[in-house]
């Protein structure tokens, strides 16, 4: 089968010598290749056509936020859709984490509170008689 594709194929010690550097890409003996000059110039014309996204004074916020750039200063007018969206990703995650963070305090500080207030003696059905009252004597 290999002779068939070999004959059909002109290049195919190149495209073996290729699929077995891939392969082995953790070995150390084998070197990666030199960029040509095709392929630095493939390069750029990829980069030309990617999409661009035009940077509002939020996006700049989160992107210095999440910390990809420094500062507001740092960031280009235009950024790419990529780093775009994984910086509102990683902003999504934060948040969520500190929002988690935050009901975790919130819940311990009302069942601490809840424990003062009962020590005290108060309690919403003592709130709640003491209410009813006041508003059959009619102050409320």
């Amino acid at each position: 089968m290999f002779r068939v594709f070999s004959r059909s194929h002109k290049n195919a010690d190149q495209l073996v010598r290729t699929i077995t550097k891939q392969r082995f890409y953790c070995n150390k003996s084998v070197e990666p290749a030199t960029k040509t000059s095709s392929t630095v110039s493939e390069e750029q014309n990829h980069s030309v056509h990617r999409r661009m996204y035009s940077v509002t004074n939020f996006d700049k916020k989160v992107l210095v936020w999440v910390g990809r750039y420094k500062t507001t200063d740092e960031i280009p007018p235009t950024v790419p859709v990529e780093t775009i969206e994984r910086a509102r990703n990683k902003g999504r995650i934060k948040f969520c984490n500190y929002m988690i963070v935050g009901t975790i305090v919130g819940c311990i500080f009302m069942a601490w509170s809840g424990k003062q207030a009962a020590k005290r003696g108060e309690s919403l059905h003592q709130m709640n008689l003491d209410w009813h009252k006041a508003v059959k004597e009619g102050k409320a």
